[in-house]
């Protein structure tokens, strides 16, 4: 992903600076300066870098490769995002289907060699990438349902099965419930299966748009899906056993990429120059970091305070053993916003298992 990502942004740098290089090639001081320089390793690199740049069909091979990466990078950005939903991801493959399908490929031997391999990738990266959970969270997202690509038989046979053993796991749960059991072996043999039973059924439904509100025109505005899981709480009680299905499906992350930036953060909060910090305070500035964004209205000017203090005590005595975290008057700044920011997003997160801001 960062490597295509990355070529992506080099290209588009260069081409903005593609005018003003090609002035400074031409440039007397340039060539009385650079092409001239005393050092023949020197003058033989100025003149290899003067004869690319004013190479124009070099050019324009960067911008055909450009706008070929263009949208590549936008589905790999949908494939990142924390709020993409499931099922944009496999949304995305099909949009990158038709962008290299129909991309101006230039028309030459190499151009036709270009379009076959990148399709061929493309098909490769979609096979080895998605798995049933991806099909069938495309299957159950109401952005996508009834778009004219579809997948494949054997694709859509395997995400059945999947939604199948998901509406089985519901019915083991409440049988587990119901009978006070912890442990499947203490299952009877036969219990009561509703969701197993009617799911089936319950799919056909949605498929067809009919039960409940789904025949209104305002379920499947642009808005209205936009949050899919937010969706089938509102308007999937009709299909009890889909829905359950769908909210389980749906609510998966997309990727791990919000946890390898949560392991970044946590690296420069606490780095080999913060090593005296605990994992309760590591785990409540993270929960602070994260959160302030989403809160515009928040002041934050207790945290600046905190997070200050902190930086003091860091560098302060350094006789205390590793990990602890000593004397600090900033703490109750930053329980105190702790408590602010989980009362504004109606949670108690950020605190770790069994304790509370207080303590």
């Amino acid at each position: 992903m960062t490597r295509w990502k990355s070529q992506l942004l080099v290209s588009d740098a260069l081409l903005r600076t593609q005018t003003a290089m090609q002035k400074a090639v031409v440039d007397d001081v340039f060539k009385n300066e650079v092409l001239k320089d005393k050092d023949a390793k020197a003058r033989k690199a100025a003149a290899e870098a003067s004869a690319l740049v004013k190479n124009d069909a070099l050019w324009s091979q960067l911008q055909l490769l450009a706008d070929l990466l263009r949208t590549v990078a936008t589905a790999l950005d949908k494939g990142q995002a924390d709020g993409s939903g499931m099922g944009s991801v496999f949304g995305s493959f099909f949009t990158l289907e038709k962008h290299l399908t129909s991309f101006m490929y230039p028309e030459t031997p190499v151009g036709a060699q270009l379009k076959h391999h990148c399709l061929v990738k493309l098909q490769y990266r979609r096979s080895y990438l998605l798995r049933p959970a991806h099909v069938l969270a495309y299957l159950l997202d109401p952005r996508y349902l009834g778009a004219p690509n579809q997948p494949t038989q054997d694709e859509i046979e395997s995400a059945m099965v999947l939604m199948h053993k998901l509406a089985s796991s519901e019915d083991e749960r409440r049988a587990l419930v119901a009978g006070g059991h912890v442990s499947m072996d203490q299952l009877p043999p036969t219990y009561e299966t509703p969701m197993r039973d009617a799911v089936g059924g319950h799919y056909a439904k949605w498929r067809a748009k009919t039960g409940g509100s789904l025949a209104l025109s305002c379920v499947w505005e642009a808005g209205s899906v936009a949050d899919t899981v937010s969706w089938w709480k509102t308007w999937g009680s009709h299909i009890p056993s889909i829905q359950n299905v769908a909210v389980k499906v749906l609510a998966m992350p997309t990727s791990f990429a919000a946890g390898e930036r949560a392991f970044s953060n946590a690296g420069y909060i606490q780095s080999v120059l913060r090593t005296k910090r605990s994992y309760e305070r590591l785990h409540r500035l993270l929960y602070i970091y994260f959160n302030y964004r989403s809160l515009p209205d928040i002041d934050v000017d207790a945290a600046a305070v905190a997070v200050g203090s902190d930086e003091e005590q860091d560098h302060g005595d350094g006789d205390e053993d590793e990990g602890s975290v000593g004397p600090d008057e900033s703490v109750s700044d930053m329980q105190a916003m702790g408590q602010l920011f989980a009362g504004a997003l109606g949670e108690d997160e950020g605190v770790p298992e069994g304790e509370t801001w207080s303590e």
